[in-house]
Protein backbone atom coordinates (compact mmCIF):
# COMPACT_ATOMS: atom_id res chain seq x y z
CA UNK A 1 0.00 0.00 0.00
CA UNK A 2 1.27 3.67 -0.84
CA UNK A 3 0.60 6.88 1.18
CA UNK A 4 0.10 9.82 -1.13
CA UNK A 5 1.91 13.20 0.79
CA UNK A 6 0.45 16.63 -0.64
CA UNK A 7 1.70 20.11 0.59
CA UNK A 8 0.36 19.68 3.86
CA UNK A 9 1.90 17.07 4.96
CA UNK A 10 5.39 18.09 3.33
CA UNK A 11 5.84 21.60 4.60
CA UNK A 12 6.06 20.52 8.07
CA UNK A 13 9.14 18.58 7.76
CA UNK A 14 10.77 21.91 6.31
CA UNK A 15 8.86 24.99 8.24
CA UNK A 16 8.89 24.11 12.17
CA UNK A 17 5.60 24.47 13.12
CA UNK A 18 2.95 22.68 15.51
CA UNK A 19 2.27 19.60 13.28
CA UNK A 20 6.33 18.85 12.86
CA UNK A 21 7.16 16.70 15.74
CA UNK A 22 4.20 14.56 14.51
CA UNK A 23 4.95 14.42 11.22
CA UNK A 24 8.71 13.38 11.63
CA UNK A 25 7.72 10.84 13.81
CA UNK A 26 4.90 8.94 11.14
CA UNK A 27 7.73 9.23 8.45
CA UNK A 28 10.88 7.74 10.77
CA UNK A 29 7.98 4.96 11.09
CA UNK A 30 6.46 4.73 7.83
CA UNK A 31 6.22 1.18 6.42
CA UNK A 32 3.95 2.18 3.24
CA UNK A 33 5.38 3.39 0.00
CA UNK A 34 5.06 7.20 0.02
CA UNK A 35 3.39 8.40 -3.35
CA UNK A 36 4.56 12.54 -3.69
CA UNK A 37 2.98 14.43 -6.90
CA UNK A 38 5.03 17.23 -9.09
CA UNK A 39 1.95 19.39 -8.26
CA UNK A 40 2.61 18.48 -4.46
CA UNK A 41 6.38 19.61 -4.69
CA UNK A 42 4.93 22.61 -6.86
CA UNK A 43 2.78 23.72 -3.76
CA UNK A 44 5.78 23.41 -1.66
CA UNK A 45 7.96 24.96 -3.28
CA UNK A 46 5.54 28.17 -4.02
CA UNK A 47 5.10 28.17 0.21
CA UNK A 48 8.90 28.35 0.37
CA UNK A 49 9.06 31.31 -1.73
CA UNK A 50 6.45 32.91 -0.09
CA UNK A 51 8.43 32.98 3.39
CA UNK A 52 11.26 33.99 0.80
CA UNK A 53 9.14 37.10 -0.45
CA UNK A 54 8.07 37.99 3.04
CA UNK A 55 11.39 38.08 4.74
CA UNK A 56 10.56 34.66 7.39
CA UNK A 57 13.56 32.85 6.02
CA UNK A 58 16.13 33.62 3.60
CA UNK A 59 17.26 31.73 0.67
CA UNK A 60 20.44 30.12 2.72
CA UNK A 61 17.69 28.88 5.22
CA UNK A 62 15.04 27.64 2.44
CA UNK A 63 17.82 25.76 0.80
CA UNK A 64 19.60 24.55 4.34
CA UNK A 65 16.12 22.76 4.82
CA UNK A 66 14.82 22.20 1.78
CA UNK A 67 18.17 19.67 1.63
CA UNK A 68 17.76 17.71 4.56
CA UNK A 69 13.87 16.99 3.66
CA UNK A 70 14.14 15.98 0.40
CA UNK A 71 16.99 13.47 1.16
CA UNK A 72 14.70 11.64 4.13
CA UNK A 73 11.65 11.67 1.89
CA UNK A 74 13.73 9.85 -0.99
CA UNK A 75 14.49 7.29 1.53
CA UNK A 76 10.50 6.22 1.51
CA UNK A 77 8.78 7.52 -2.45
CA UNK A 78 8.49 5.05 -4.42
CA UNK A 79 6.34 6.38 -6.71
CA UNK A 80 6.07 10.39 -8.24
CA UNK A 81 2.57 11.03 -9.99
CA UNK A 82 2.74 14.09 -12.83
CA UNK A 83 -0.20 16.11 -13.08
CA UNK A 84 -1.21 16.69 -16.35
Amino acid sequence: MSVYLDASAIVPLILRDAHTMNMEQWLANAREGLVVSDFAALEVAAVISRQIRMARMSEQQASLALIPTALELAKHVVKRTQHR
